[in-house]
């Protein structure tokens, strides 16, 4: 870590190095800041996995290791160049690791829970992945957009954005209100392969009841409840059916980070 002392004179204040530092770990091969709070990629790291390390200023110039970052699905010696690409920001890290699944590539979210505890919260992929693309090459964060680029899509290059919805903006506007209410009615009963527009709010590829549920508390502006459970849906005895709606009170708040739109860049032109 190198800072300026407000002169123009910049010194060095810290070295990083991983609590569990080995060789050829490529420590170092990303990094981001944000605020007080740095991360960090090491390919090699996690066995080979690759892991990302999460370092804060204490406020007295005193730089710590706080978290190690891996992705949940790692297995050893996958090279899938985990934390070849970081961002980080607001509470939130995105690490790129673009030789996932031979070369397809992925890329991991990760929250802080306001108490220092990091965990994964997304895994996200291109819709239109393809062996080679290594997608995760390059990543960035701003707010709740992600842009992540895929060096080799098409054998050009591409980038991908996701946005951050709630789980009930089921026609993504950035609003929960009863145009999301008709879509869930209208993919109620889907039992398999159903996508977040069509009124999947909890990710389970079908549409029903839970999905009614978690529609009501975000348009009642509940806010989320951290300590609440989703149970069976046995356990649930208010859920409407789409032709007799009203206002159930049980629920709880999720949110699905989800790809809107494709960016291409030529020199001639740009497609979306």
């Amino acid at each position: 870590m190198f800072e300026d002392d407000g002169l123009g004179n910049w010194s060095q204040i810290a070295k990083l190095t991983a609590g569990d530092a080995r060789p050829n770990d490529n420590f170092g091969f990303s990094v981001a800041l944000s605020g007080n709070t740095a991360l960090i990629g090491a390919t090699f790291g996690n066995t080979s996995a690759g892991a990302a390390y999460l370092f804060q200023d204490d406020g007295s110039g005193n730089w710590n290791q706080i978290a190690k970052l891996t992705a949940a699905d790692a297995t050893a010696f996958s090279f899938a160049q985990f934390g070849a690409s970081v961002a980080l920001g607001n509470g939130t890290a995105l690490v790129g690791a673009f030789f996932d699944s031979f070369g397809i590539g992925s890329a991991y979210l990760f929250e802080d829970d306001s108490n220092g505890n990091w965990s994964q919260v997304e895994k996200l992929t291109a819709d239109d992945a393809a062996a080679g693309d290594q997608f995760g090459g390059a990543v960035a964060l701003d707010g709740n957009t992600a842009l992540i680029g895929a060096i080799e899509s098409s054998g050009a290059g591409g980038a991908y954005v996701f946005t951050q919805f709630s789980a009930a903006d089921f026609n993504e506007d950035g609003n929960v209100n009863g145009t999301d209410l008709t879509s869930w009615q209208a993919g109620y009963g889907t039992l398999a392969g159903a996508s977040h527009m069509d009124g999947d709010a909890d990710e389970d590829e079908d549409v029903d009841g839970r999905d009614f549920l978690i529609w009501q508390r975000e348009f009642s502006g509940l806010g989320p409840l951290s300590s609440f459970s989703l149970g069976p849906l046995s356990s649930f005895s208010q859920v409407p059916e789409p032709g007799s709606l009203f206002l159930a009170t049980t629920s709880f708040f999720v949110i699905a980070w989800r790809g809107r739109r494709r960016l291409f860049a030529s020199s001639a032109n740009a497609k979306h």
